[in-house]
């Protein structure tokens, strides 16, 4: 129960979440939204003034809705303690809940929201406000007795203004309780004077960096010069403890998810050229039926699907790696894209599918890597024209805008989800739309084409309507830009 109420002070403080809980209750049907002020990956605090809405050891199934998102994450946990409202600052009335399971893989938003949380922590979200201020004549019996009333673990010693002259802990009562008399000693003998303070809205930054050298352990937080908390390294461990651990979470299921997809697409390829060596063995056909079969193009066409997706990983590796050198050169962008859609023009003609292209006047010239542009043509254009049902139109056009260009790709396919957008750019990503004729896709396109703009200086875009279609932008520099 104490590691989970440790746990909760991690992840997020000060009731800064935009995320409400929403308790499924048959028994409360009008149960209204309640307020998350702390989270972790396995538990929330709630905060519940009249506390009416659970009792310990209950089982709870829960609804979560972030900021202002439609998305809704669904599980169930169990009521593992409750806290009473007692005076103190930032002091709140509700329940510790432990998370016991998600449902329909809803763990991801959650797990990504406290991710950003994580990343976006200020000074007094690590800061523990559960401290005693005493002057440093007061007496070691008197800070020992101030500490245990208030089970404060640690004690700020301050002058008559406020302003902070040292911090005792519970650490440094062990630590001197050896002495004889100690007790009957003024708490200004035994303080670790002198303290580095921070104000509470500086940057966190400048906490770990008075960690990192080693001489100190406990950082006053100050406002307007009166202390307000204090920031110790065990709650900078456990925060960043949380936060790798999301991250090894995070690769862990992204190696999985890419052995799984790779796995999942060598595995046709394979099985067809298998059996069609079966069939050669078993000489069931000659040679000219072989040919007529059209088997030798099959096989041809498995092995293209297999080199095209272990380029696809050597590309998203090299990019992600630093490892892609690009050769930039002054180059025309207008007449990579003429041939580019040149070159698909066959492709979008088997399902009776116009590419159109506008290209405004006087485009300036790019300095760009020819060969990685065209890569990026390749796969927008490629993408069009797989989610486009037959007989629509794909445009891909470029115009001046300021001292950049802005290149782009729209087609009236089935377009995309609102809450698919910002999954389109991961890493084996795949959204509820399919290709209209079952065109392969291994997740990889869109992660290798986002790598690329962005090391050519530039940032890629999407607008999309459900039913109408999807408007992929391009932006780069223009000129003599290396």
């Amino acid at each position: 129960m104490d590691i989970l109420k440790r746990e909760l002070r991690v992840a997020l403080g000060n009731g800064r979440s935009g995320c409400t809980f929403n308790l499924l209750d048959k028994k409360q049907p009008d149960a209204k939204p309640m307020k998350i002020s702390n989270m972790s990956r396995n538990g929330l605090f709630i905060e519940d003034r009249k506390g009416a809405a659970f009792q310990e050891g209950q089982p709870v199934q829960f609804q979560l809705n972030f900021d202002d998102t439609p998305e809704e994450v669904v599980g169930i946990g169990r009521v593992r303690w409750l806290k009473k409202a007692d005076g103190r600052p930032n002091s709140q009335a509700g329940a510790g809940i432990q998370i016991i399971e998600f449902f329909d893989n809803t763990d991801k938003r959650y797990f990504e929201f406290l991710e950003n949380c994580l990343k976006d922590m200020t000074i007094p979200d690590l800061m523990d406000s559960d401290f005693v201020s005493v002057d440093p004549e007061k007496s070691m019996m008197e800070v020992v007795r101030l500490m245990n009333a208030s089970k404060a673990s640690s004690v700020m010693v301050c002058d008559i203004e406020g302003a902070p002259l040292g911090i005792f802990t519970r650490s440094d009562l062990t630590r001197i309780a050896v002495r004889k008399n100690f007790l009957y000693e003024t708490v200004g003998i035994h303080m670790t004077p002198g303290p580095f303070t921070v104000d509470v809205d500086r940057n966190i930054d400048m906490v770990y960096d008075a960690m990192r050298s080693g001489l100190y352990t406990h950082i006053p937080v100050l406002e307007d010069g009166i202390a307000v908390g204090i920031i110790s390294t065990k709650n900078v461990i456990r925060h960043w403890a949380e936060f790798m651990d999301l991250q090894n979470q995070r690769l862990n299921q992204s190696f999985e998810k890419a052995i799984s997809v790779i796995a999942h697409d060598l595995r046709t390829p394979i099985s067809l050229i298998q059996s069609t060596n079966m069939t050669l063995a078993s000489k069931e056909v000659t040679p000219e039926e072989f040919i007529s079969y059209g088997l030798p193009e099959s096989i041809d066409q498995a092995c293209d699907l297999m080199l095209r997706l272990i380029d696809d990983i050597l590309d998203i590796n090299r990019v992600k790696s630093g490892a892609v050198r690009l050769d930039h050169k002054l180059m025309d962008i207008g007449e990579l894209i003429e041939k580019v859609v040149k070159s698909f023009r066959p492709t979008a003609g088997m399902k009776s599918i116009k590419i159109e292209t506008k290209l405004e006047m006087d485009i300036p010239k790019i300095n760009a890597d020819p060969m990685r542009m065209e890569q990026i043509l390749n796969n927008l254009i490629s993408n069009a024209i797989k989610y486009s049902p037959e007989g629509t139109d794909v445009e891909v056009g470029v115009k001046p805008s300021h001292s950049k260009i802005e290149i782009w790709v729209a087609d009236q396919g089935l377009g995309i989800d609102d809450s698919e957008i910002k999954e389109l750019f991961k890493e084996y990503s795949f959204i509820s739309s399919r290709p209209t004729k079952g065109e392969k896709s291994n997740g990889l396109g869109l992660a290798i084409v986002r790598k690329l703009v962005e090391a050519h200086g530039g940032e890629i875009s999407v607008t999309s309507r459900k039913g109408v279609g999807s408007r992929f932008t391009v932006t780069l520099p223009v000129g003599m830009i290396q």
